[in-house]
């Protein structure tokens, strides 16, 4: 009678020849589904690398040429104040700006009848002297917009004598309301644009990119290598309007970008799961043999024996294939961990214990892992993750941990939670890379951004971001702050006399006493070749700043010694009050310019605040 039943019931062997085939398909196409979106992934990634070295290339171009601005503008107000300046004294300045900022091909003072009077340097610009510039009706037109712009005003790109690119700059001068002909400058944008990317870019800059860029559309300079950057497809471009001209940067990735990002992710990905594709449906087609051959033949040992070996090879095979995964995530340096949420219980893979450096005796606990994340991002971190267990954000940070030799290291972080079929969480699993390499190289670009190579004092820009919160707060609490313009007397001849390298002596020592002398709420910045400012926050009295200004004269007054020989310079200061002399950062440096420039008159080496006379 069972015999019989047996033999009425289906043979199961004809559906388990086309599962496992059906099931092995399947899960290569999710693999490569997975395999795309882990390619498209990193190609969105070093997309945006490309965009953002793209502007940061663009940020150094904007940075330099806005800070030079300023620089040349007080050239002419220096005129206009006191109704021209001698030629030597113009010269004197103009060499200064040429040496001290490469890229200025020639600066010159244009007479009121539009011919170049005065060309700084001669050499290499003799056909410049006496021209007329206005010989042709264009010129002509254009110079009469720029005279009565009263601002600067910026050429289109012209081809350069040299045969390099670039263009002008003209600053009408004034005197009692007349025109008094041109302050002129010429860039050559080649040497201009090279003298920039060597300041600001690294060494992994230079290898991994290469950059065109363009003014108005005209191309002014290109990288070497530009035409072998190997994919025209991740090109990035980034701009900026600068006298209504539109600056544009075109940044292209290297062959050595590409080795330096490539994780081979995709590869130990695709290769592990196609493995785990073979092994799964091999594991299926040899369950559904084994259960065939048991329901034929349940009491034949030997039928049984081969099926215990078959399982036995499937085992080792599932082992090889959890090795391949651990090698995966070691290659990646990927710590996973896993929370069971109903017991509490936290589990960790071994990386994870060398990221938070400690031993791996220790059994982690959600307690000691909070402890280790830095007291400014744990709250943040801990809503975070209650969020995502109520089902109300993605649980994908980045945060500092404070290892137990007192490092701190930054971490991204990313989670996801599992739930039952009540939508209440049973379990969270996640992955866990130290990024403090990225971290810390982010940190040094914005450092040098914002920062004066020599003295690693504020930059112009940084300076002027600080002057707006110091005024910020001064308003609200009905309080003043101040600026200083510094200007240092007799750094000229310290350079003429001993070389550039006791003026850089100079200005580091001279960067020293000024910081020495100021609170450490206030900031002391290099904006010129031998100018500084100094931003005084939260002044009860003016006074203060007056006794300031008279120990930092006292302090630079102080000889300094330089291979043997004592050098010694001195300054003039202009003082400028928030908020009884300006409202905003650009009138109080305007000011307090014009107040140094009053002391410069007076004989230097003195203060005097801008609305006041000058101090004796």
């Amino acid at each position: 009678m069972n015999v019989t039943a047996q033999q009425a019931l289906p043979d199961p062997l004809s559906f388990s020849r086309w599962f496992p085939f059906m099931v092995g398909f399947g899960l290569l196409v999710l693999v490569a589904v997975f395999w795309v979106a882990l390619d498209t992934k990193e190609e969105a990634e070093r997309r945006n690398q490309v965009a953002a070295e793209s502007v940061k290339m663009i940020g150094y171009i904007e940075s330099d040429i806005r800070s030079r601005i300023p620089a040349l503008q007080r050239i002419v107000d220096r005129w206009q104040t006191r109704g021209g300046t001698p030629e030597a004294e113009f010269a004197s300045d103009a060499r200064a700006y040429v040496a001290d900022m490469p890229g200025f091909k020639a600066i010159e003072w244009v007479d009121i009848t539009y011919h170049a009077r005065w060309v700084v340097p001669l050499l290499g610009n003799e056909a410049e002297l006496d021209r007329n510039l206005a010989s042709n009706n264009r010129d002509r037109l254009l110079l009469e917009e720029a005279k009565h712009n009263r601002g600067p005003y910026m050429s289109e790109v012209t081809q350069l004598n040299n045969g390099n690119m670039g263009f002008l700059i003209y600053f009408p001068m004034y005197i009692s309301g007349q025109f008094d002909g041109f302050l002129l400058v010429k860039f050559d944008a080649h040497q201009w644009l090279e003298y920039v990317f060597s300041l600001g870019e690294s060494e992994e800059e230079i290898r991994n990119y290469r950059a065109l860029v363009e003014t108005d559309g005209v191309e002014v300079y290109r990288k070497p290598g530009w035409e072998s950057s190997i994919d025209v497809g991740l090109e990035s471009e980034a701009n900026f309007d600068f006298l209504g001209h539109k600056f544009t940067i075109l940044c292209r990735p290297t062959t050595a970008f590409y080795r330096h990002t490539n994780t081979y992710l995709k590869e130990l990905v695709g290769a592990t799961g196609i493995l785990l594709s073979f092994v799964i449906a091999f594991a299926i087609h040899l369950l559904f043999k084994t259960s065939v051959e048991a329901w034929r033949a349940k009491t034949a040992q030997t039928s049984l024996q081969n099926t215990l070996n078959d399982l036995v090879v499937t085992r080792d095979e599932l082992v090889q294939t959890y090795s391949s995964l651990k090698l995966a995530t070691m290659a990646g340096r990927i710590g996973t961990w896993a929370w069971d949420i109903e017991q509490d219980k936290l589990k960790w893979n071994n990386l994870m214990y060398q990221i938070y450096d400690i031993p791996d005796d220790v059994v982690p606990t959600l307690t000691s892992w909070r402890r280790l994340i830095h007291s400014e991002d744990i709250n943040r971190v801990e809503s975070l993750m209650q969020q995502a267990l109520k089902g109300e954000a993605v649980f994908e940070t980045e945060y500092q941990i404070r290892r137990s030799s007192g490092e701190i290291r930054y971490i991204q972080a990313a989670g996801r939670v599992e739930r039952d079929e009540n939508s209440a969480p049973l379990r969270m699993t996640g992955v866990n890379w130290d990024i403090t390499d990225r971290k810390l190289q982010e940190q040094r670009i914005h450092h040098l951004a914002t920062h004066d190579t020599l003295t690693n004092l504020p930059s112009l820009s940084l300076v002027q971001e600080r002057a707006e919160l110091a005024i910020e707060l001064a308003k609200r609490k009905k309080i003043s702050t101040a600026i200083m313009f510094i200007d240092l007397d007799g750094f000229k001849n310290v350079n003429d006399s001993h070389g550039h390298d006791a003026g850089d002596a100079v200005l580091i020592e001279i960067c020293k006493r000024l910081k020495s002398n100021i609170r450490k709420s206030d900031t002391v910045g290099r904006i010129g070749g031998d100018e500084f400012a100094v931003i005084l926050t939260e002044l009860e009295q003016s006074d203060s700043a007056a006794i300031l200004a008279k120990k930092i004269i006292e302090a630079v007054n102080q000889p300094i010694s330089h291979n043997g020989h004592l050098l010694s310079v001195g300054c003039s200061i202009g003082i400028a009050c928030y908020p009884d002399d300006g409202a905003d950062v650009e009138a109080l440096l305007k000011k307090s310019d014009d107040a140094m420039y009053l002391v410069k008159k007076g004989g230097k080496n003195n203060f005097c605040f801008i609305s006041d006379v000058l101090v004796n």
